[in-house]
């Protein structure tokens, strides 16, 4: 006679306990290593993003005319600290340049004062009756207008000269003669302020390679 019947099962809602053991090292290891992605990622990033910022704000620095600005503390990769380094080095050339740009216009400035004082110191000298008007004392006046000719060509050239290509017409040229002639130019200064002009050089000086005029206006 049977009495009852009793039976033995799983409820199925609730999983296996070794199903739920194992979960629990996959959702670790899924949060680290999404952790440890994150980590690399922001590691390459800095190491990326930093040293092109440092260039970037070097050049917006440049753009604004500030040829000082420099990328500095340009770290990272090879191809970044080569391009830290070139893009310096086009500033160091650019502020060379701009720099002797400046030099040339102020000498330039300087050379056209000195022409300028001596065609009007013969000029007025020979109004005031202390020059004759004669061939001796106007040549000097009118040589002096042809420096001023070639200066304004050298403003001209003034990009050549950047470059190191300003024309240079080298001859052979005695330094006493040139010494002598500018001697002569300045007479009419040198008398307005009581001044005696002496060319004293020694005798039998060789003849020398140069530029006359550049030499002149030395």
């Amino acid at each position: 006679q049977t009495v009852g019947t009793l039976v033995l099962t799983s409820p199925l809602s609730a999983p296996p306990l070794f199903v739920v053991l194992g979960a629990v090292p996959l959702v670790t290891i899924a949060v680290s290593t999404a952790l440890v992605t994150l980590l690399i990622g922001f590691l390459l990033t800095r190491r990326i993003v930093t040293p092109l910022a440092e260039v970037i704000a070097a050049a917006q620095e440049v753009t604004a005319g500030n040829l000082s600005a420099r990328a500095a503390d340009v770290s990272g990769p090879d191809d970044f600290r080569a391009l830290g380094d070139a893009f310096n080095q086009m500033v160091d050339t650019l502020q060379a340049n701009e720099e002797q740009r400046r030099n040339m216009l102020a000498d330039i400035a300087h050379e056209l004062r000195t022409p300028l004082t001596i065609l009007r110191g013969r000029l007025e000298g020979i109004l005031d009756g202390i020059y004759e008007p004669d061939e001796a004392h106007i040549a000097p006046a009118v040589i002096q207008t042809h420096l001023l000719q070639k200066l304004v060509d050298d403003l001209r050239l003034l990009t050549l000269a950047e470059t190191g290509h300003l024309p240079i017409a080298a001859q052979d040229v005695y330094l006493d003669e040139i010494a002598a002639q500018t001697a002569v130019l300045f007479e009419a200064e040198a008398l307005d302020k009581n001044v005696t002009l002496t060319v004293d050089t020694a005798p039998d000086l060789p003849a020398v390679t140069a530029d006359p005029q550049r030499v002149g206006q030395v």
